[in-house]
């Protein structure tokens, strides 16, 4: 093989190794939820492996935790908790994600500030 044949090769691969990279960056989506007490934002969501989720928090100091569990979801309880500072979650892999808001107190049990998302 002549080294003008090794080039257009390498470039033919470079070219389809781009084309497969952006094809699966294109298919990511960004969801947005509101979130704040009483928002009426829904609190169940079924997204897909790469997808985003954005919690809109506006002029609030509401927070974003992911639980362990579905006990720590129903019961609002952050003591095991991790805190998502910039209120943008991505989502790798397949499961079920609970996450809830403890700032303030209320917003959890009163506020309804809390959503089930499931990755598929």
């Amino acid at each position: 093989m002549s080294e003008m044949e090794k080039g257009r090769v390498l470039v033919a691969a470079a070219l389809s190794i781009a084309v497969i990279f952006h094809s699966h960056v294109a298919e990511a989506d960004i969801h947005k939820i509101v979130w704040y007490e009483n928002s009426g934002a829904s609190q169940t969501w079924t997204v897909s492996v790469n997808d985003s989720i954005d919690f809109e928090v506006g002029d609030y100091v509401n927070n974003v935790i992911q639980v362990m569990s579905k006990a720590a979801y129903d019961n609002c309880d952050a003591s095991s908790g991790t805190i998502y500072p910039l209120k943008s979650v991505d989502f790798t892999q397949r499961g079920t994600f609970y996450f809830i808001c403890s700032k303030p107190a209320t917003a959890c049990k009163q506020g309804g500030m809390k959503i089930v998302v499931t990755v598929v």
